[in-house]
């Protein structure tokens, strides 16, 4: 009980110390070039939060902190994704997969073709990598 008691007390206390040093931090914002424009400063701050990076994690689940430590999880990482391709027979096996799935690809016809574009693609939704609209796909069906 008194443990609890002495816990709300700490929290109040906390809670007051903050306000009273918010309360004296806005006391002293100023609006010009005397005090830095800290008004401005500050409006800025609250309108924009500065977002924290976390830190590269390591193998171990702790973060990589100085410039050592990040370089050498970075070469772990690319030491794991870098493996160099394995013999003649492994290349020639990827390369018949990729051949048999492209063969597997039916050509679409054009009325499947006017059907897509007319009927799933809004014309005023944003373009895509290839900066071609909606709109613009439309039109093309239109003239050709």
């Amino acid at each position: 009980m008194e443990l609890n008691n002495l816990a709300q007390q700490f929290k109040r206390e906390i809670k007051e110390l903050t306000n009273d040093s918010i309360s004296t931090y806005l006391r002293e914002l100023t609006y010009d070039n005397n005090m830095d424009y800290s008004l401005w400063k500050a409006t800025k701050k609250i309108n924009r939060p500065v977002m924290q990076i976390s830190p590269i994690g390591k193998t171990d689940g702790k973060g990589a902190r100085n410039n050592e430590q990040k370089a050498q999880r970075f070469t772990e990482h690319l030491e794991q994704i870098c493996q160099p391709l394995g013999s003649q027979e492994e290349i020639e096996m990827i390369t018949e997969d990729i051949v048999q799935e492209n063969e597997e690809i039916e050509l679409a016809t054009t009325t499947e073709v006017k059907n897509e574009v007319n009927n799933n693609i809004n014309p005023k939704k944003a373009p895509g990598f290839d900066l071609i609209t909606g709109e613009v796909l439309q039109q093309l069906l239109r003239k050709l």
